[in-house]
């Protein structure tokens, strides 16, 4: 009883440690969909450029696409870097933490990259969709 009484603020730290950590990831996960859409409003006059010397709608697209891709690996490359460093002062902190692990660590930056690409594809359709004019015209926007 005496153990379990010992062990109460701990769990209770630990909970809200696990909760203060989904925050944000999640707020990440938006900041990461804002930075993405707003990236690709501000090639619009670039992808204009490209569809008026002749890129198809799917270069295009496929454009946009590859250099979210990169920004997501980019971003994953550098949280795996830094990772580990910033992990071995968490148990000083937070005692009993886990050891750093890429298996666990992995399912979390498939998600970050995933997001990367799902916050360009609207934006990316939309631009590609639209007239070369148009786009250009969106640099005064």
């Amino acid at each position: 009883a005496m153990v379990r009484q010992e062990r109460a603020p701990l769990a209770w730290f630990a909970t809200w440690f696990q909760f203060e950590g989904w925050a944000l990831l999640l707020l990440g996960l938006t900041g990461t969909t804002i930075v993405m859409q707003l990236w690709v409003r501000s090639v619009r006059v670039e992808l204009g450029v490209r569809r008026a010397v002749g890129a198809s709608r799917a270069a295009l697209f496929r454009f946009v696409l590859f250099r979210a891709g990169l920004v997501g690996v980019a971003g994953v490359g550098v949280g795996c870097w830094f990772g580990p460093v910033m992990w071995d002062a968490l148990p000083s902190i937070a005692p009993g933490t886990a050891d750093w692990e890429l298996a666990a660590v992995a399912p979390l930056a498939l998600l970050l990259v995933g997001v990367t690409l799902l916050a360009v594809l609207v934006p990316a359709w939309r631009a590609s969709r639209t007239t070369p004019a148009s786009l250009l015209q969106s640099a005064g926007r």
